[in-house]
Parts: structure tokens; sequence; C-alpha cells
């Protein structure tokens, strides 16, 4: 009821009750004052351009549902303990002969769980903390790669689809049965996000995620690369600053800091060269064949210079496998003593397990122990070691069937022990894997797609292994999937570091550079968003309406209230000017551009004429008056060019 309806029925109640009829009186005063004051209908809105701009935690927010690709500041919904974890660093200070001095610093961190949109989505593409990109899952750049992969590792993008698991986390927090895995919501789980840099408060960190409802994602990317691939590369490691390898038939050296531009030296290692390992953080080691002098050679500069290792007690001969566990290095021969090394420069001989014999290739280091077996062909005997040093080598296992052969390729994935050769499994006779999950003291055998490999490694979630061209991956080394390479690569080697997996060969094989993800986005098309909303009503099906000239593409559009179907549209229908309109039994959106001609008036029609068609009198229009209109229109957009920021646009009348 608007005012005027109540001051009417007032009025005329009063005077109605001097008539006779006080309720008659208060009916025709409410109808009068209705049409001098109407009441006003209910109000809508449609989406606003700063909907999802600032970062909430409300309890009971609306859910947004996301066409094509739009950034999205979430809703908090979940922090592990209802805090901040709070870290004390003391320092002392003064001292010898005064009074010392404590100081205490306090930083925070914290856990959370962050609510974007509706699921599913296709993920998520940049994400921003305070204005700072961290993660671009749609760069091609090296180092945006590397950055983004790192900050990856504090994360977890939940996509919102009916069969998502609960996040671990939360699990361990709330407990299993009390945490619900929020399928139909896409959020993300930050891990112990630092927030030095943010004022020490979630209010600081305001996270902005671009999510991709439509679009491609890419797993396993490429970039090819040339070099001299005409020599027989070794797989590529990397020391913290360059990725190197060694030729295994001549003295040829190759590094590169990004896996992509590669810089070739001769005559700095051996002729025969047959394993390279590293620690990671600047040295590495190549493990050569010399008749005569040491068979191990280190460089501390990125692959260089290259200098013999002083290895006393181990002789000359061919070292099949060396690498770094973390904190100790372990060379392997075919026919030498063992050498074990705290630097990777000066090595001590020890006493091998089964006597001196041609070791596999294989040398892993599981966590806790040394893992190789005995012969390089039929040798069966799988031996473990905490430290490698004589006298701590133990048989855990003998491989079984008798024809098991040539297991000379493994490596380890978090708790996974995994070694491949052939032997028969219950698909016969060829590819198998032996796979230990305890260390290398109890072992189970699995058929696998190659019983002879030409490269091998291991990245942060996946085994890698490739024979003849022929690429798979797995994470359990049981299930694996079908990689595919650059056109026609042959036999190439594989190492795994800095994010990256770099695939070097011979033979005239192309290299390449493998990675994690890549995100691309699609438009939707505008026939996408009107149907789906339209559907979401129950009063409507897919048979009521018909959106077929809805052809225009929308980069991303975003709902975050709850309205009608109409103030939804709106938006749209500004960009995209259509008409709805009845049409048989649908209803029907109709583009402008593209709609049929309804009908023609004719000029003669646009008239009032008399009854005998004389003094016909057209119809005009006034024009407004040019001080009437405006000098200027100001319009304000979301900038997809400047990372979503607020763009304004403005045109300006002359002579006004």
């Amino acid at each position: 009821m608007s005012v005027g309806q109540a001051a009417g029925g007032v009025i005329g109640a009063i005077a109605g009750s001097f008539l006779g009829s006080p309720f008659l009186g208060a009916q025709l005063g409410m109808m009068v004052g209705g049409a001098i004051s109407p009441q006003k209908g209910k109000s809508t809105a449609g989406p606003r351009l700063n909907d999802l701009s600032v970062q909430t935690s409300t309890y009971g927010a609306i859910i947004p549902r996301v066409y094509g690709t739009v950034a999205i500041s979430g809703n908090i919904f979940w922090l592990e303990n209802n805090k901040l974890l709070e870290t004390v660093r003391k320092k002392k200070s003064g001292g010898k002969g005064g009074g010392s001095v404590t100081t205490r610093t306090y930083t925070y961190s914290a856990t959370f769980a962050i609510g974007l949109c509706r699921g599913p989505i296709i993920g998520i593409r940049r994400i921003w903390i305070r204005g700072n990109l961290i993660y671009d899952a749609g760069s091609t750049d090296t180092n945006t790669i590397i950055a983004s992969n790192e900050a990856a590792e504090g994360f977890r993008v939940y996509r919102g689809t009916d069969t998502q698991a609960a996040d671990s986390r939360i699990q361990s927090t709330l407990g299993v049965d009390n945490t619900p895995a929020w399928r139909g919501l896409a959020y993300i789980v930050f891990y112990d996000l630092d927030l030095t840099s943010y004022g020490n408060s979630l209010a600081g960190a305001q996270v902005r995620a671009e999510v991709v409802a439509n679009g491609v994602v890419h797993i396993y990317p490429y970039t090819p690369f040339s070099y001299a691939n005409n020599r027989q590369w070794l797989s590529p490691v990397w020391d913290g600053t360059n990725y190197i390898t060694v030729s295994s038939q001549s003295n040829h050296v190759m590094y590169s800091s990004d896996g992509l531009s590669w810089v070739e030296l001769s005559g700095v290692v051996s002729s025969q060269n047959f394993s390279i390992g590293t620690d990671g953080a600047g040295t590495t080691v190549v493990g050569t064949y010399s008749p005569t002098g040491p068979p191990l050679k280190y460089s501390t500069d990125g692959g260089i210079t290259w200098t013999a290792c002083s290895s006393p007690g181990i002789g000359s001969g061919q070292c099949t496998s060396v690498k770094h566990n973390g904190s100790a290095w372990l060379a392997i021969f075919d026919s030498l003593k063992f050498g074990t090394s705290s630097d990777g420069k000066t090595w001590q001989a020890q006493t091998p397990p089964d006597g001196y014999g041609n070791y596999s290739r294989f040398l892993i280091w599981s966590g806790e122990k040394w893992i190789i077996r005995s012969a390089m062909g039929t040798g069966r005997k799988i031996w473990t070691s905490p430290t490698g040093v004589t006298g701590t080598w133990t048989n855990t296992y003998t491989m079984l069937p008798t024809n098991a052969n040539n297991f000379n390729f493994g490596g380890q994935l978090v708790d996974r022990t995994l070694i491949i050769g052939a032997a028969t499994t219950t698909a016969g006779y060829g590819g198998a894997a032996y796979i230990s999950d305890d260390h290398g003291e109890t072992w189970s055998l699995y058929p696998c797609p190659f019983g002879d490999l030409d490269g091998f490694c291991v990245d942060d979630t996946q085994f890698w292994v490739n024979h003849n061209g022929d690429m798979r991956y797995s994470s359990d080394g049981i299930n694996w999937t079908v990689y595919d390479p650059p056109s026609d690569p042959y036999h190439f080697t594989t190492g795994y570091g800095n994010g990256f997996i770099v695939c070097v060969g011979y033979s005239d094989t192309p290299g390449f550079r493998i990675f994690k993800r890549l995100i691309e986005s699609n438009h939707t098309m505008l026939s996408t968003i009107v149907s789906d909303e339209c559907l979401l009503y129950n009063s409507l099906s897919s048979q009521d309406i018909d959106v077929t000239s809805l052809t225009p593409l929308v980069r991303g559009y975003t709902i975050s209230n709850i309205s009608t179907i109409r103030s939804f549209l709106e938006p749209l229908r500004v960009a995209w000017p259509f008409d709805i309109r009845q049409h048989g039994y649908k209803v029907q959106f109709l583009l402008r551009e593209t709609s049929p001609t309804v009908g023609v008036v004719a000029v003669d029609d646009l008239c009032v004429s008399s009854y005998d068609g004389e003094n016909n009198t057209v119809l005009t229009a006034d024009r407004e008056a040019n001080v009437r209109l405006p000098a200027r229109v100001i319009l304000k957009y979301i900038d997809y060019t400047r990372e979503y920021e607020t763009g304004l646009g403005y045109a300006e009348r002359i002579g006004v």
C-alpha cells in the first residue's frame, strides 16, 4: 500500500461516515489516493559490475553461477581451528658483560577453504593474492611455469564435480565423518599460507581466482627444441641451475638453463659415459668408463668444467649408476668396488654385497634405503642398505619367476618403488613391473607395457617410461596412460627437474620439454547462457524455448544474486540486443540484427486522417533540444586485458 492509498482511505472513511457509509468512503478514498500516489512494484536487480570483487566470509552466501571465464573473489567458509597459526621467533642480542635482550617476532599463517562458484568447472587458470599474480596455468613462459609449480604446492583446487572427495587436511581437523566433500561447489584450499606479506591477516590476503568454466585443459603439453641430436645423450639431470646431459659414445656435454636452449661442449668428459647424477644443489657427477683413470668426474658450475674425482681403491672401469639421496652419494660399478661420498668429489671404496659383477643400472633411494639388483641381465637378487657402506647390505628378495630378466630401470614415487624389466606375469611373458611399498622388503609383480626401455624418469606425481617412440605415464606403476609425444620420435631418454620433463635422444630424434598442464579458455555462446538460466526454473523445459538465433560469443558472465530470469538476462540484452516473443508454443529469443522483418508500415499510414481521406495529419516526433541531451556518456566495464580491473571509457559531444 502506498502513502496516497493510506491517506485516501483515512480521509474517505471520515467523509463517508457523515454520509452513512464509512466503508464505501474508505474504498473510494484509497482508489483516489492510489491514483495520485501509486504503489511501487517489487524491485529486482541483475548482476552488477562490482559483484564478487571483494573476498568475504559470510554464512549463507549465494553460490555464483559462472559462464565462460571470469575472475572471482570467493567466500571463505572454513578456517583451520577457526584461527590463524601463530609462529614465534626468538632472537637474543647483547651479552658479554652486558644484559642480553630477547626479541620476539610473530608471524602468522592460515589454512583455509574459499568457495568460488557452482561446479563443475574446467579449472583455475590464474590466482592473485592482494593483486599479485602467484599462479598462471595459461602461460608457456619458463619462469612463470616454474613459479606456478612452486605456488601450486601450497593449494589444491576442487572443481565442483559430483564425485570429488573431501579434502584430507580438512578431514584431519574435523574428522572423516564430519567433513563433506562439498560436491557441486568449486573451491580452493590453501595450506599454511604465509600472511607476512598481507598484514598478517586474512582480510589482507584477498584471493582472486580466474575461473574457467568453458575451455580445454592440456595435460602434459610439450615444447619442442633443437639440439645436436646425432649423439646418444643420457638422461638429463637438474643441478639447481642447469639441465645437464652427457653423450654415452663421445666426450660431449650439453647444458641448458631452461631445457629449451642448449649449449654443447666437447672434450670435457670421457669418450664413454654410462651414468649421470646430481645433488640438485650445484654438484653433478658423471659415471664413465676409464680403463686407466678414475671412473668418476664432477662439475660444480652447471656442466661447463669437469674434474676427475678422487676415488682411491675403486679402480678403473664402468660406473653403471651414480645417485645422491639428499645427504650422501653412492656409485655402483660393473666389476669394481662401490663408492660412497659426502660431497661428490672424494670417494671411499665399499665392498659390493654380491661380489664384483655387472650390477643393474637402476639405483634407487626409497627414502630410507638404497635398493639395487645384482647382475645386469639374469640376476634376480634385490639388496637394500641404509648407507651403501660395506657390510650394511641385506638380500631382501629374490625375483620370481626364474625368467625375470633385464630389470635395469627403476625409481621412487613417494612411498612406492618401481623396477621394470621382462618376466612372466598374468599377461604372459613380456613387460613386467616389480612394486614395493615397504622400502624393498616385499614385492608384487604386475604386467607393464614395456620390458625394455629407452628412457625412465619420475616427476612429482607420475612414473614415465618410453621405448621406440611409445611413451606412457602412471601414478601407481600398474595403470598406464598413453602419451602422444612429437611426431616420429624414436630413441630418447628422459629426466625430470625444476617442474619439467626434458627428453633428449639420438638418431635424429627431436627434443622436447614437457610441463604439467596448460589451461585455455573458450568463449560461451549466448544461447547457452540464456538456455541454462531459463531451464533452472521448473516452469520451462528445453522444448519450451528457442535460442537458435543467439549465436554471439560471450567471454564471461557471472550471476551471484537471487532475482528473476528477466533481471539476469537484461545485461546480456544491453550488450547483444535480442527480443523475446511467443512463437507458436515456444518462447523464442531473436537476435535483432538477424531477426526477420515482422511487417512494414507504409508512410501514408503514419498519420491521422479524416473519414473522407482529406485533412491528413502526419504523426510527428519532436527531437530533444541539445541542451537536454547528455554532454558525456561514461561506460564502466571489466577490463580483461588488465587482469579484470574496472575500466572506464567515455564519449563527449563537442560544441554543446
